[in-house]
């Protein structure tokens, strides 16, 4: 039992560190000189950052964040429930069960978007010009943005259905390139065992225990996460600049981290955004902010390997030592 909580702990502290630094991968203003695409050009900037604003400005959007993830779970329930499509899918699903469980993916992702839009805003909108958002405001400005209730009336705004179907298709390819790389890790894993060991996988399974499964697929998950993340960030920076546009965001000036600016773009779609991008701030323009994405997976791997090192103490201490078996004596003839 003390150590499934600890799991769970675990859980939240590494979906917590996702959210952590998450302004700084947005580096949505296109006049921005410094692109960070390095961590090391980030400290400065964190540190003008927290002196002016705290450290809460580098956890903007957090209860936003977390909001959105229960949504996505009770949706994606709501809909598994109401359709004969599966939440879940194993490696002996049929294609045709996989195929529903995508386009199950597909709908929740879309149905999201008006709330993926407004967790956007309260992450990047400055605290000095903003008032602090509620913990129930990102729904409430997500059903503001889909009604067209009390949003800016600016022309700039794109509306909604232009919206959906690329917030969904980034969703799911998201998903999709995720879960591939896990099934590749598994593969190479099993191979691994099965070339070196010469242990079935069932053996190897058996023989660890539950917390030692439990962190390496954590590990696997992290890695494929990561893969995952680095080959959708230019996509990922396309849709966050259509979702600012025309909101009147008032943002932190990145390259300085003492200042404001208003988020100003005139993009009339997605592949006008793409090479509106690409001709003004060059192709690495598309990778502004990268070098956040870097250290936030690099304190991730920072908390696997201590936790990897706890769980070993913890486990050592709660699992009994294994008594040696004594050989019986034979007994004499008479």
């Amino acid at each position: 039992m003390l150590l499934v909580s600890h799991r769970g702990i675990l859980n939240n502290i590494l979906y917590l560190l996702k959210t952590f630094l998450k302004i700084l991968m947005l580096v949505v203003n296109r006049k921005a000189a410094k692109y960070h695409l390095s961590p090391f050009t980030l400290i400065p900037v964190l540190m003008r950052l927290h002196s002016r604003q705290g450290v809460s400005c580098l956890w903007k959007g957090c209860s936003g964040i977390f909001i959105l993830r229960g949504c996505s779970t009770v949706l994606e329930t709501f809909l598994a429930e109401a359709t004969p499509f599966p939440r879940e899918v194993s490696s002996t699903s049929s294609l045709k069960q996989l195929s529903q469980h995508l386009l199950l993916k597909l709908i929740s992702f879309g149905i999201l978007t008006p709330f993926y839009c407004a967790s956007l805003v309260e992450t990047v909108q400055s605290d000095i010009a903003s008032e602090k958002p509620g913990v129930l405001d990102c729904l409430k400005e997500g059903v503001c943005r889909l009604l067209k209730i009390g949003t800016p009336r600016s022309t700039r705004l794109l509306p909604m259905w232009q919206l959906v179907g690329p917030t969904a298709f980034f969703g799911l390819s998201t998903y999709v390139l995720s879960s591939l790389t896990q099934s590749v890790f598994h593969w190479f894993r099993n191979l691994k065992l099965r070339n070196s060991q010469r242990k079935t996988l069932f053996e190897y399974q058996s023989s660890q225990s539950s917390t030692a499964k439990y962190l390496e697929e954590l590990s696997i998950q992290y890695f494929s996460s990561f893969i995952a993340s680095i080959l959708m960030y230019p996509a990922e920076t396309i849709l966050h600049r259509l979702y600012l546009q025309g909101t009147r965001t008032i943002i932190d000036d990145l390259d300085s981290g003492t200042s404001v600016l208003p988020v100003i773009s005139t993009y009339e779609g997605l592949v006008d955004c793409f090479h509106t991008i690409v001709n003004e701030e060059g192709a690495s323009g598309l990778y502004k902010g990268f070098g956040a994405l870097l250290l936030e997976y690099a304190m991730q791997a920072l908390v696997l390997k201590a936790a990897q090192v706890a769980f070993r103490e913890i486990e050592s201490i709660v699992k009994p030592a294994k008594k040696p078996v004594s050989e019986p004596v034979p007994s004499e003839s008479t």
